[in-house]
C-alpha cells in the first residue's frame, strides 16, 4: 500500500498553506506533488491513472467542516471522486463494498511529525493513529481542528513509555510544551548546545513552536541548509514580522542567553534586552526584575491543568510558576489571560 511510502518516502514537506491562498502556479505544483507521492494512484480503488483522470479529493469533506489543507488531501480518481460525494469517509467505505480499503491505509500528506522520518517510531505512531480516528469521526473539522488534534495527540504520546521519558527528561517542561520536543532533539541532539537551549524555550509558547516547524521545513528542504542557518533565517525575518510573536522571540532569546548563532548577530531591536551586553537599557533591567515570573499580566499561554487547588481552581505550571486558573478541570488544555502576579503564584482565566 502506498501509506508506508507516503510516510517514510524522505521528500521535503509540503508547507500547509491552504488552497485558496495559492496562486495558479503553486496549484499546478501542489497538485504534482500529491499525485507524485500517491504514486498517480487513486486512494480509494487503488488503480493508476494518468495525469487528468485524477482528482484531489478531501478525505474530510469540505461540507462537512473538513479543512482546506494538505493534511486532508489525497489522490482520487474522478469516479471515487464523484462516487463519495460530501460523504464521510466512514459512509463511503461501508457503502462501497467493493473497495478494499480502510481509512487506515489512506495516506496523510504534510504533518510535520509524520514527514520527519528521523523521530521515534512511537511519536509517529500516535500520531497516524490520532489522525486516523478524527478522521474516522469526522472531528478533523472546522476552525480548531488543529487544536483538537494537537490536544488528543498530547495526551496519547503521555500514556506511552516514550511520553513518560520525556516527562522525565525535561521535568520543567509543561506538557504541552514537550509535545515539540522531539522535534527539537532532531534538529539538535546536544542538550548543551545554544540553539537546543532556544529552541526548548521555544516549545513554551504556541506562537513560537511554529517556528521549530519552519526551521524543520527548511532543514529538509533539500537544500542543504544546517540547524543553525535555518534557526537564523526564521528568527531573523520573525523578528521584523508579528508584534506579539517577536516580543516572545526576544523572551526565548534572553532566557537561552543567546544574542549570536555560530557568529552571526542576531538583529535584536532596541527594545530588546540583550544578555550579556555591556549597557544594558532600561527595559533591559525591567526583564530582569520580571524574569523570575515567566508570566506577564494580560499575556496569554497555552497551559495544561495538572492538579486541583485548595478552593477548587485549576493549577498549571510554565517553568515551575504556579498559576491558579479559575473554571478549569484536570486535564483540560486552555489559553488563559493572566490577571495577576505576585513573586510565588499568579492568577489567571481561561479565554
Amino acid at each position: 500500500m502506498c501509506t508506508v511510502k507516503c510516510m517514510d518516502d524522505k521528500r521535503p514537506r509540503f508547507i500547509s498553506k491552504p488552497l485558496r491562498d495559492r496562486n495558479q502556479q503553486e496549484m499546478r505544483k501542489f497538485r504534482t506533488e500529491v499525485y507524485e507521492r500517491d504514486n498517480y494512484t487513486c486512494q480509494y480503488c487503488q488503480n493508476e491513472f494518468a495525469r487528468d483522470s485524477l482528482t484531489l479529493e478531501h478525505v474530510v469533506p469540505v461540507s462537512k467542516g473538513g479543512i482546506d489543507d494538505p493534511t486532508n488531501y489525497i489522490t482520487a480518481c474522478r469516479s471515487c471522486n464523484s462516487s463519495k460525494s460530501d460523504e464521510m469517509i466512514e459512509e463511503f467505505l461501508s457503502r462501497r463494498g467493493d473497495l478494499n480499503i480502510n481509512p487506515t491505509d489512506l495516506p496523510i500528506h504534510g504533518d510535520i511529525i509524520l514527514d520527519t522520518v528521523e523521530l521515534p517510531p512511537i511519536c509517529r505512531k500516535v500520531r497516524f493513529e490520532v489522525y486516523t480516528d478524527m478522521r474516522k469521526s469526522g472531528e478533523l473539522s472546522g476552525s480548531d481542528a488543529y487544536k483538537k488534534l494537537e490536544k488528543n495527540f498530547r495526551k496519547r504520546l503521555w500514556q506511552t513509555e516514550y511520553g513518560e521519558t520525556l516527562d522525565e527528561k525535561y521535568p520543567s517542561l509543561p506538557r504541552h510544551a514537550l509535545a515539540s520536543v522531539p522535534l527539537v532533539e532532531y534538529l539538535e541532539p546536544d542538550k548543551d548546545s545554544p540553539v537546543h537551549n532556544l529552541l526548548i524555550e521555544f516549545t513554551k509558547s504556541a506562537r513560537t513552536r511554529q517556528l521549530i516547524d519552519e526551521i524543520v521545513r527548511r532543514v529538509d528542504a533539500g537544500d542543504g541548509v544546517g540547524t543553525n542557518d535555518a534557526a537564523i533565517s526564521v528568527i531573523q525575518e520573525e523578528l521584523t514580522g508579528d508584534e506579539s510573536t517577536t516580543k516572545r522571540i526576544r523572551w526565548a532569546l534572553d532566557r537561552a542567553g543567546i544574542t549570536q548563532i555560530n557568529g552571526t548577530t542576531l538583529n535584536l531591536s532596541s527594545d530588546s534586552p540583550e544578555t550579556g551586553s555591556e549597557g544594558k537599557n532600561e527595559k533591559s533591567t525591567d526583564f530582569e526584575e520580571s524574569s523570575k515570573c515567566p508570566v506577564s499580566e494580560g499575556e496569554r499561554y497555552e497551559v495544561e491543568i495538572i492538579s486541583k487547588g485548595e478552593k477548587g481552581d485549576g493549577i498549571a505550571k510554565i517553568e515551575g510558576y504556579v498559576l491558579f486558573v479559575k473554571e478549569t478541570e484536570v486535564g483540560d488544555s486552555v489559553t488563559i489571560k493572566v490577571n495577576k502576579t505576585t513573586p510565588n503564584f499568579g492568577f489567571a482565566t481561561r479565554v
